[in-house]
């Protein structure tokens, strides 16, 4: 899936329980991009941004991943796992380093396992990590910090 999606096509993929930080969808230029090979961890993702008011591509590996950056206007934001089929996370953001028009968007890792000497061996600056499986507030609140 390398096109933007629409909440629409989200419906199996609401989080029960979850609302909109506020009474009505707030409308934001920010525009996000979730990689995951994960369908389900993809998508509830992205229903919480778009309800959240940002526009959200997606990609299920970092091969998707850099083509969807090679392809469309780039985002203001990366959510990477790290464990992926064709090519991982740590590939993708070696991929990223080497761009100087990539290196500057923020990316934040959302994964289970981490190799932090790896991380560091990428030494990207701006560089979040939030651990499987996702507090969904927290997580509001982590995109929130990276794109203003």
């Amino acid at each position: 899936m390398l096109e933007e999606i629409k909440s629409s096509s989200l419906a199996p993929y609401k989080i029960p329980g979850y609302r909109s930080s506020s009474e009505s969808q707030i409308t934001r230029s920010k525009r996000i991009l979730i990689v995951d090979d994960n369908v389900d961890v993809r998508l509830s993702l992205a229903d919480i941004l778009i309800n959240e008011g940002f526009k959200v591509g997606t990609a299920k590996n970092g091969l998707e991943g850099i083509n969807y950056l090679s392809r469309h206007d780039l985002p203001d934001l990366i959510l990477l796992d790290l464990s992926m089929p064709i090519m991982d996370g740590y590939d993708l953001m070696e991929k990223i380093r080497e761009r100087s028009d990539l290196r500057k968007i923020p990316v934040i890792i959302i994964s289970g396992e981490v190799d932090e000497a790896r991380i560091k061996e990428l030494a990207m600056d701006k560089l979040e990590l939030l651990e499987k499986p996702v507090d969904f507030k927290k997580f509001v609140d982590v995109v929130d910090k990276a794109t203003f």
